[in-house]
């Protein structure tokens, strides 16, 4: 079973979705945006600490001389390892929450206001940032499975020196059937030290192999989650394209206004000035007679 969408399962309603309204909530849903994002990054930065701790543990693992050492820094790491798992389905669930809430707020708000562009980068960041630390942590699984397997290989060669290579694989793949005839015809410590160290790797091995699996699948998720965030980020350059433009045309009908006003002022001043010259004309045409003025 995919440890990881058995995890989902139990978080699934670890974050409710976030409900944009109309008037009087946008610094609220904001928030609570910025509320999940603080989140978000002290699991990541718990993730960071145990991929540490995990790598740590992992070679103490590969240069412990006892079996009890060894098994006791194996707990450590399924330990830790869990609580890595558990901390990236959290951060996951999340995340998910987020690009919902995300498109959902383009669909009821301004798809083209500062506070889109915010949420949309943050999560982006976010995203990115996070399948970085799950590639680190991947890694650091990869890296020790081989130094596990190595290990293998060199106790049951204490073993059977002459092994060839496809009975060393055999014996990573299930050793305890390869060395139980071994074991039996052998009797002496070294051999059976070796078939409980080899034992004891195997299921590190296995641990791991699961955990690199639960990995890819988180990865396929993030892989859709980043392919989401590039098609909102297009959706809201395009609204602020449509809003610059809408503007441009703004101004430029508010200029054209502005022309038409002074147009319209200059036709108004010379439509006055003629007015007063043909009253200041009849003036004198009525009065001048009787005032004995002789007009030319």
């Amino acid at each position: 079973m995919d440890r990881l969408a058995e995890l989902g399962a139990g978080t699934a309603a670890y974050s409710q979705p976030a409900q944009p309204e109309a008037s009087g909530s946008s610094e609220s849903f904001m928030s609570d945006f910025f509320s999940e994002v603080g989140i978000v990054k002290a699991k990541m930065s718990k993730i960071r600490t145990n991929i540490n701790l995990i790598e740590q543990k992992h070679s103490q693992a590969i240069t412990a001389i006892s079996a009890g050492k060894s098994g006791d820094d194996s707990h450590d790491l399924e330990k830790l390892m869990d609580e890595v798992q558990q901390n990236s389905v959290e951060i996951r669930t999340k995340l998910k929450q987020m690009d919902k809430d995300n498109k959902q707020y383009l669909q009821t708000g301004d798809a083209s206001s500062s506070e889109s562009r915010i949420r949309i980068n943050m999560h982006g960041t976010l995203t990115r940032k996070f399948v970085d630390l799950m590639s680190n942590y991947q890694e650091v699984q990869t890296k020790y499975k081989n130094k596990y397997k190595e290990r293998v290989e060199r106790q049951y060669k204490i073993v059977n020196p002459s092994a060839s290579a496809d009975e060393v694989e055999r014996a990573l793949e299930n050793p305890n059937n390869i060395f139980a005839d071994q074991i039996k015809s052998a009797g002496h410590a070294a051999a059976k030290n070796a078939l409980a160290d080899i034992q004891e790797k195997h299921q590190d091995i296995l641990r791991l192999e699961a955990s690199i699996n639960e990995l890819y699948q988180l990865f396929a998720d993030m892989a859709v989650l980043v392919e989401t965030q590039g098609e909102l980020l297009n959706s809201i350059e395009y609204n602020v394209q449509q809003a610059s433009a809408y503007t441009a045309k703004g101004v430029t009908e508010l200029q054209k206004a502005k022309e038409y006003q002074k147009k319209a002022r200059k036709k108004k001043c010379c439509l006055l000035l003629i007015l007063v010259i043909v009253l200041v004309v009849v003036v004198a045409l009525v009065l001048g007679p009787l005032l004995g003025l002789k007009i030319i």
